[in-house]
């Protein structure tokens, strides 16, 4: 049997050691001290070429690639790096890929592969001839020319006498109503006129107005020429009656031919167009204008 101090010695001393070693643990882990050391791992190292290969396979290889290639230059020794790599603490295991150490000799530049383009055949040129220029004639040189003022002046003055003949050569007309002012030659004649057809209307009055007992009046144009002659002669407004208005120009025909026109009035008018309003009615044809 242990005594109470025995038991109480003990316990202290068995939390001693359990301190000692939690100590101990905790300072191994600040001081990254494994405890329990990993064997060492391997590395491989890969090379990556892009040229294709040109050159046969080594029988022995130094590095890993994805191509046989043989080596250029010398070394004597591996790579320090590679040879005494330490043990690295990874928790998964991994392949580390170093680029090749670049030599001393300079390799040869790539020449990059020469494109074969393979080209159109050329299209066909068609040459045409050019049309000769046209040689002006005589005709077309002449209008290129500007025109003498002298000669164009006398073109313009043959160009107006010819319409002035023309002008000329036309009646000249003159038209006398009831509402129109009239010169005296004029008045004298047309007083004379209308005397004239009033009474050969009355001596040759229509017998059908007098058995019908038809009344009505009409406008009338009379063109009378200066040797007294009937040019024409127009119903400008019928009566209504197509027997009134035949009987109205045939009493004018009957009138005819008037007298000349008097000298004064011959120098300046060819033709007269007289118009005037006649009335059939109670057997009696009469001016109404």
């Amino acid at each position: 049997m242990i005594s109470a101090p025995g038991r109480l010695l003990l316990a202290l001393c068995t939390a001693l050691a359990v301190h000692l070693l939690l100590a101990a643990a905790l300072e191994s882990s600040w001081l990254g001290i494994d405890p329990m050391p990993k064997p060492p791992r391997s590395t491989l190292d890969v090379v990556l070429f892009e040229r294709p290969q040109t050159s046969p396979a080594p029988e022995q290889a130094t590095w890993l690639a994805n191509q046989d290639r043989q080596a250029s230059g010398t070394q004597e020794t591996p790579n320090p790096e590679v040879a005494q790599a330490p043990p690295q603490a990874q928790t998964a295991a991994t392949t580390s890929i170093t680029e090749p150490q670049t030599t001393t000799e300079k390799q040869p530049t790539p020449v990059p592969p020469k494109l074969q383009v393979k080209s159109s055949p050329s299209p066909q040129v068609i040459q045409t001839e050019a049309p000769e220029p046209k040689t002006l004639t005589a005709e077309a040189t002449f209008e290129t020319k500007t025109l003498d003022p002298q000669a164009l002046l006398a073109q313009l003055e043959a160009e107006l006498a010819a319409q002035q003949a023309i002008y000329a050569q036309r009646p000249r007309v003159r038209t006398l109503s009831s509402t129109a002012t009239m010169t005296s030659p004029e008045a004298f004649y047309l007083e004379t006129w209308r005397k004239r057809v009033e009474q050969i209307g009355n001596l040759n009055y229509p017998q059908a107005a007098r058995t019908q007992k038809l009344q009505g009046q009409l406008r009338l144009l009379v063109a009378v020429r200066k040797d007294g002659s009937v040019q024409e002669i127009l119903v400008l407004e019928s009566s209504g009656h197509p027997v009134l208005d035949q009987a109205a120009q045939r009493i004018v025909m009957l009138a005819a031919p008037f007298a000349p026109f008097p000298d004064e009035l011959k120098t300046q008018v060819d033709v007269l167009e007289i118009i005037r309003t006649w009335r059939f009615g109670e057997d009696r044809w009469h001016d109404k204008s």
